[in-house]
């Protein structure tokens, strides 16, 4: 499904692993060449300044094509009521030209994450969604605008594992959800939160489930799962739902308004992060960690939107100091390594013995070959 070489996709995560095993002195230079002998790359992929430059190239290209088309067309096409279906037509045309273009880049030059194929990827999606919204007199509602940019953005990220088409498919999947509450009455007032709750959770278990079966979007899964955690908080903070209710009902700015269940907002709004957290110590996931500190955070500005205890500036300094002495007390704890946590570098986990088992095994196979070398003779 991917459009990229698989091997050399896999071969690319297996040096990456490899590369940061070497920085971390975990193993050594000559394992670290065995590793990118036996797993050979043939992507072309320049430095990150080439990337942006040729990204922007390719922006300027597309946008300039865009606007010389529409206003040779708006100039030469007098044909009665054609008018409604030329810039849906010239968008969707240049949607499919993005798209082949980067198809010839990704198959025959061998183009990976070089930013012409990865703006031109963007680009396709952009235009076919432009396309969609431009057809006269259709008058889209956002719910199935938002299921087109889902149905998009979901077939360019099983296509080319594009990290951001990723993201897009899984924003377009809350917006559709939340544009469709006015189909559902009342019920669907009320109860929007929690369905979007239960939508976010849904993706961070499945993608969980899934990410060991399809390794070749480890990047996509590992935001999505990023995404959905940040989402899941979002939709039952107490800040985020009352802000929307309000201008979902359509209240005055200035009107006092009590947020039905308010008291399992608020504790979900300090809850979660402290699940984040726990759940990260006890599964060895950093990402759950940080996601859980830094959510932490925002449930501690949101009590202060409502509820100030003492001036911004007294409560910046107290929580610096109090972040100061808990870090230090944690490094020096974590200096003699306490089951898998340390603060000292070093790579572990299952990549390193993903890594120990190719080199074994790599080893075994240039004994095997050495000892079938042919000693003398002549043949085909």
């Amino acid at each position: 499904m991917i459009a990229y070489n698989n091997q050399w996709l896999h071969n690319l995560q297996v040096r990456e692993m490899a590369d940061e095993a070497l920085h971390e002195q975990s193993i050594g230079l000559e394992s670290h060449e065995a590793i990118c002998n036996a797993t050979p790359v043939s992507f072309y992929t320049p430095n990150i300044y080439t990337r942006i430059g040729t990204a922007l190239a390719v922006l300027l290209i597309v946008s300039a094509t865009c606007g010389l088309l529409a206003l040779f067309l708006s100039a030469t096409v007098n044909i009665p009521n054609a008018s409604s279906l030329i810039y849906p037509i010239m968008f969707f045309a240049m949607g499919i030209g993005c798209y082949a273009v980067a198809m010839f880049f990704i198959s025959k030059k061998r183009y990976y994450n070089a930013g012409i194929d990865n703006m031109l990827i963007w680009a396709s999606g952009i235009l076919l969604f432009t396309a969609f919204n431009t057809i006269h007199g259709l008058h889209p509602s956002e719910a199935v605008l938002s299921l087109v940019s889902l149905c998009i953005s979901l077939f360019l990220t099983l296509r080319f594992a594009d990290t951001l088409s990723g993201i897009v498919s899984f924003c377009s999947l809350l917006l559709a959800i939340f544009y469709s509450h006015t189909y559902l009455g009342s019920f669907g007032l009320a109860g929007l939160p929690f369905i979007l709750m239960v939508a976010s959770g849904g993706v961070y278990y499945f993608v969980s489930n899934t990410e060991q079966q399809h390794p070749l979007y480890r990047n996509c899964f590992y935001y999505l799962k990023l995404a959905s955690l940040v989402a899941l908080y979002a939709c039952g903070n107490y800040f985020v739902v009352s802000s929307i209710t309000v201008e979902t009902f359509y209240f005055t700015e200035g009107a006092q308004y009590a947020l039905p269940m308010g008291w399992f907002f608020w504790i979900w709004t300090f809850a979660i992060p402290v699940l984040y957290i726990a759940l990260g110590i006890k599964n060895k996931q950093l990402m759950l960690i940080l996601t859980g500190i830094l959510l932490q955070v925002s449930g501690i500005l949101t009590f202060r939107y409502y509820h100030s205890v003492l001036p911004a500036e007294i409560a910046l300094i107290i929580g610096g100091i109090l972040l100061i002495v808990a870090s230090y007390l944690l490094i020096n704890y974590l200096k003699t390594p306490r089951g898998r946590f340390t603060f000292t570098p070093g790579y572990s986990g299952h990549e390193k013995t993903a890594i120990e088992q190719l080199i074994d095994t790599q080893i075994a196979d240039k004994h095997s070959a050495h000892n079938n070398e042919p000693t003398g003779g002549s043949g085909w």
